[in-house]
């Protein structure tokens, strides 16, 4: 290579491949082009931009620019010889020879260590981020460091500078590093801000919250600029300027538009009956959410009402209204189990496209760890094709692109709408690999949580300090409980308020059912009429005696009815599933609990819904018993005619009854009145210690 100009930065390779023969990308251009892709996901996507750019008080333009030019250094530790001694040859052919060092250091850490000793004086004192000349240096290093941080931790993970520098880096490689930001500054930092920078408490604080997206979008725009099939190695050298106007911008607009990350047009809302069955009545939950009107940014909303309300279309009306009015550009709807995820994955399919314009191709994701083994999964994305290989240190090509790209489970979150379990969402605020990269994703979208009853302690540990987050970001939430405590609805409450750096609002309401909606100008507590079709008066009988139990299950077999008995341990599921097996056969008993294998358990769930779903006929619920534990009481949309539970807290009593006649007008052959029959000690006054053990040893 005979480059024009400062030719030892064209000396260092970024990417190479050799299944075709050696073939690489220069360091230098693959900077550019994610530096590229970072410049147009900013640009292009209004709620990253609103959230970055806009999230800083300082003009957006000047955000915009110094933002890319961080992308575009994000790399510089791999201009340390010990780096490109990850193949000899190739660095032998580029600088004459091979560095004999192991590469001891991960090159995020180095280019930490190299821009901290050789590129952030230079800034610093030549003043490239418009800077004030009389500013304490080490406050400039404060404000700027979080998002130098940021994009040298483009991998997943933060970064630190540790390391010798002189023993990392040789005097040609500290050149090359420093010339090549000195290019950068000059593409880049032409847009100044409208007055010096100065260190504030203020603008530190924006800085520090903004660094997590950076973070995110750095992750991003190294995924896609490392896209080896649009971004085709250029061995060619040219000036730096010719290369980004020539192929690197070009490129990333092509890489952008086909990764499909960028937001969907979305629609007006037109209405709630849009969201339901033909001829179907709004219920008053839906007719409350759907007139509420968002204003003043971003919105917490807990809706609380009983199973069988409509409050998952409740949250479709709010989740519209939000996007319409700007403050999101997606959903995403996180759930306690696989099985409840894959439920509303179905009923997801069906409604997501309203959400979006007529002529708009919206994705819809799901993302949990089994997804591979749904079958309404694997068909609505069709066959897969293999993932790439790459080296074993993962650092010659788009290694880590392609495994990025085929775990769905993160990249859900960046999907116009996506569906998963929870985890997959509470994820962003543990300290994981790219957890930055989904907090991005929810950012940009309304975050949806049902079942919040449903989890312990832990979990609502993690679900505040999320919606603190999501707040600080500027995104909108919504909780579904069927029942949920006064205390956890001011806690999260109080989270939530926390991210928008507003005062908590006192809660006090306590009638059900209930919407409260949580903003910076305050709380409101809606009170919802309680919807008379839903009602149902449902009769408890107890028992003591397992054969007062079978005896029930086996009259409603009998009369030709379905019937579920609900336990609260496998151990039990599984002895009564083999007592009443062998009496009435494997074709009128199915068993479902967390237990199976992944697959195992993805066939029962089928069967289940096949035999008790919505869509269920007569015939299929014909003499049918399930004996299950509590993965059946949540958002599963199955009911049955006959229902047992063991005796259990309150409220998981209460979720169990709502799969007793859940659906209405429907064939089947239901009573006029429904039974919870509820297995029990008989009720004392005072309890012996071995009062519950005595029926549930």
């Amino acid at each position: 290579m005979n480059p024009p100009g400062p030719e030892s930065i064209y000396r260092y390779w970024g990417k190479y491949n050799t299944e075709n023969g050696l073939v690489w990308h220069p360091l230098v251009y693959h900077c550019l082009d994610v530096a590229a892709v970072g410049s147009e996901l900013i640009r292009r996507d209004p709620g990253v931009f609103q959230k970055i750019a806009g999230a800083v008080p300082l003009r957006n333009e000047y955000v915009c620019s110094l933002v890319t030019f961080l992308l575009a250094i994000h790399d510089i530790g791999k201009f340390s010889g010990r780096f490109q001694g990850i193949n000899p040859a190739l660095q032998s052919r580029l600088q004459g020879a091979a560095c004999r060092m192991p590469y001891s250091h991960h090159h995020t850490t180095m280019g930490m260590l190299v821009f901290m000793r050789e590129v952030w004086p230079r800034a610093r004192d030549e003043h490239w981020f418009g800077t004030d000349p009389d500013e304490d240096p080490y406050d400039l290093e404060d404000l700027f460091l979080p998002w130098i941080r940021a994009t040298a931790g483009h991998h997943g993970e933060p970064v630190t500078d540790s390391g010798t520098f002189s023993e990392l880096f040789s005097q040609m490689d500290r050149e090359a590093a420093g010339e090549f930001s000195r290019i950068c500054s000059d593409l880049f930092l032409s847009e100044a801000p409208e007055e010096p920078v100065r260190y504030s408490a203020e603008l530190h604080e924006a800085f520090t919250r903004v660094s997590w997206l950076i973070a995110g979008l750095a992750v991003l725009s190294d995924w896609i600029g490392s896209d080896a099939g649009i971004f085709r190695y250029h061995q060619d050298v040219m000036p730096l300027h010719e290369y980004w106007r020539r192929y690197a911008v070009p490129r990333a607009r092509a890489a952008v538009d086909a990764a499909g990350v960028l937001p969907s047009a979305v629609t007006p809302f037109p209405g709630m009956a849009s969201l339901l069955p033909k001829d179907a009545v709004p219920t008053p939950l839906q007719e409350a959410a759907a007139s509420y009107e968002p204003a003043g940014g971003p919105c917490l909303f807990i809706i609380e009402d009983t199973t069988g309300s409509g409050k998952t279309e409740a949250a479709l009306a709010l989740t519209h209204r939000l996007m319409e009015h700007g403050f999101a550009e997606g959903v995403f709807m996180a759930l306690p189990t696989m099985a409840t995820a894959n439920g509303m994955y179905r009923r997801f399919g069906e409604k997501y496209r309203q959400l979006y314009r007529d002529g708009e191709h919206p994705s819809l994701l799901l993302a949990h760890s089994a997804r591979e083994l749904s079958d309404i999964w694997r068909r609505s994305i069709g066959p897969q094709t293999d993932k790439k290989t790459f080296s074993p240190e993962g650092e010659a090509g788009s290694a880590e692109c392609a495994a990025w790209l085929s775990d769905n489970r993160k990249k859900a979150l960046l999907a116009d709408v996506g569906v998963g379990t929870v985890d997959q969402a509470l994820m962003a605020v543990l300290p994981l690999h790219h957890q930055s990269l989904r907090l991005l994703g929810l950012a940009r979208h309304v975050l949806v949580v049902d079942e919040v009853h449903a989890y312990d302690e832990y979990m609502n540990a993690l679900l505040e300090r999320l919606l603190q987050f999501h707040a600080a970001f500027g995104g909108s939430a919504i909780l579904l409980s069927a029942t949920l405590p006064m205390r956890l609805r001011e806690r999260f409450v109080a989270a939530y308020c926390a991210g928008l750096r507003v005062p908590a609002p006192l809660v006090q309401e306590t009638g059900l059912p209930l919407m409260t909606a949580v903003s910076s100008r305050g709380v409101e507590e809606i009170p919802v009429q309680a919807n008379t079709l839903s009602r149902k008066s449902v009769a408890v009988e107890l028992t003591s005696d397992e054969a007062d139990v079978e005896a029930y299950l086996e009259r409603a077999l009998r009369e030709g009815r379905c019937a579920c008995w609900i336990r609260n341990t496998v151990t039990d599921a599984v002895e009564a599933y083999i007592r009443l097996a062998e009496r009435w056969g494997d074709e009128h008993v199915k068993l479902f609990h967390a237990r199976f294998t992944v697959g195992d358990r993805q066939e029962v769930e089928d069967d289940v819904l096949a035999w008790f779903g919505k869509q269920s006929t007569d015939a299929d619920r014909r003499g049918k018993v399930l004996i299950a534990t509590q993965v059946v009481e949540q958002s599963l949309d199955i009911d049955f005619d006959a229902l047992v539970t063991d005796l259990a807290p309150i409220d998981r009593v209460i979720q169990r009854a709502g799969r007793l006649h859940r659906h209405r007008g429907r064939e089947g052959r239901a009573v006029a009145k429904p039974v919870l029959l509820v297995l029990s000690p008989p009720p004392v006054e005072a309890p012996a210690r071995d009062w519950f053990t005595s029926v549930f040893p």
